[in-house]
């Protein structure tokens, strides 16, 4: 018959075993560590397979004395073990996805780890404090800073003691900023206007960015703005091939001032170019919205000028009258790009947007190349009516 020691060994080594197999399969992450413990799950089942019938007045069918009996209890040992170690794995792969922003997986981890021992450590605690960084990552991800940011205070609210919610605020906004990166990764669009003459465009993502002084939260959906303002030879092609009229200033020599941006044009120019794009091209072109332009300079964080905070000087942008006109487009790249890689969106020329301003006529923006420090800030407001030219005014597109 059997020893009342065996049959509980073997009967605390059979469930040990079958819960370690079903924790595994259910948190369903199998990392290196977590398989070399499944397997060893497996091989505990087979052995209390083996040593555990349903009757214990049965025979064993090993001997319960002798060499066996020392070999089963260091496999209850080991069972125990891995047991122990199967709810450190978890924990741990719990708090490392969520640290990288695996969220689902820290959650299928940490729902294991409650199954088999509800309360070890905080597990419970920390559940509803992934599932709150997880809402909050989802917000910032579909491009709502703002309302991640409202999450954030909430918790801060139900959990005042909480010194985690308080470093999440500026997670919040690293996030976005990962999200900017990740967009200004990706390659230029490039669209054909004719033999030898291309533009090209940056991608600026759908949601929310902070606009104006105040920087309060706006919303725009997602397009794709000008790399680099409307040049003078690609100006010039429109001319050419429509006999468009406009002043002499916009047509200067292209072999001269060619890669600069094209100036002297009023924003009815400006559409007419657009409008001549956009049959060629396939492409609806249009000027940007005044919103739209200050995203593709300034980003989601509210920053002074499209390259961060830093005072503007000659290797960012053209401005003060440096060089007494107009510069090459691109010439002060990459130190004075914006977020999303677009070029010149402080100083050169003013540009023209789609957007009518509340004094008449239509919204400038970025500043120029007469213009002090203090006008070329992502912020900084100009206006005109559409049909004045000037030797400061031109414009970039979007689509």
């Amino acid at each position: 018959m059997r020893d009342s020691a065996d049959v509980s060994a073997l009967r605390q080594l059979s469930a040990a075993g079958l819960v370690v197999y079903d924790a595994f399969h259910r948190a369903q992450t199998y990392t290196a560590a977590v398989q070399q413990l499944l397997a060893r799950a497996e091989e505990l089942l087979h052995l209390a397979s083996l040593a555990y019938l349903p009757d214990p007045q049965e025979p064993l069918p090993i001997a319960s004395t002798g060499a066996a009996r020392p070999q089963m209890i260091a496999a209850y040992v080991q069972a125990q073990q891995a047991f122990a170690d199967l709810k450190d794995s978890l924990y741990r792969l719990a708090e490392s996805s969520a640290q990288a922003g695996a969220y689902a997986e820290a959650l299928r981890a940490l729902d294991a780890l409650i199954a088999i021992e509800p309360g070890y450590r905080d597990a419970a605690a920390r559940r509803p404090w992934i599932e709150f960084r997880q809402r909050a990552a989802a917000m910032v991800d579909a491009g709502y800073p703002s309302r991640a940011l409202k999450i954030v205070k909430q918790w801060q609210k139900e959990h005042p003691d909480s010194m985690e919610a308080a470093l999440l605020e500026s997670d919040v906004m690293v996030q976005a900023l990962r999200r900017e990166a990740n967009a200004r990764q990706q390659p230029d669009l490039i669209v054909a206007l004719g033999k030898d003459v291309t533009m090209a465009f940056r991608p600026v993502p759908a949601g929310e960015f902070q606009m104006g002084d105040d920087r309060k939260w706006v919303e725009v959906g997602g397009f794709w703005i000008g790399k680099y303002p409307v040049t003078v030879a690609q100006f010039k092609a429109f001319v050419r091939a429509t006999g468009y009229s406009c002043g002499s200033g916009a047509l200067r020599d292209v072999d001269k001032f060619g890669d600069h941006p094209v100036c002297y044009v009023s924003w009815g120019d400006a559409q007419a170019f657009c409008e001549w794009a956009s049959q060629v091209s396939g492409k609806g072109i249009r000027l940007p919205t005044e919103a739209e332009w200050e995203k593709a300079a300034r980003g989601v964080d509210g920053r002074v000028y499209p390259w961060g905070e830093g005072e503007p000087d000659g290797r960012r942008c053209n401005f003060g009258e440096m060089v007494g006109g107009t510069t090459s487009v691109g010439r002060y790249s990459p130190g004075g790009d914006s977020p999303y890689g677009c070029v010149d969106m402080a100083g050169n020329v003013w540009e023209w947007t789609a957007s009518q301003h509340e004094s008449g006529g239509y919204v400038l923006r970025g500043g120029s190349w007469n213009v002090g420090a203090s006008i070329v800030r992502c912020t900084s407001r100009n206006w005109s009516y559409p049909v004045y030219r000037d030797n400061n005014l031109g414009f970039r597109c979007a689509c």
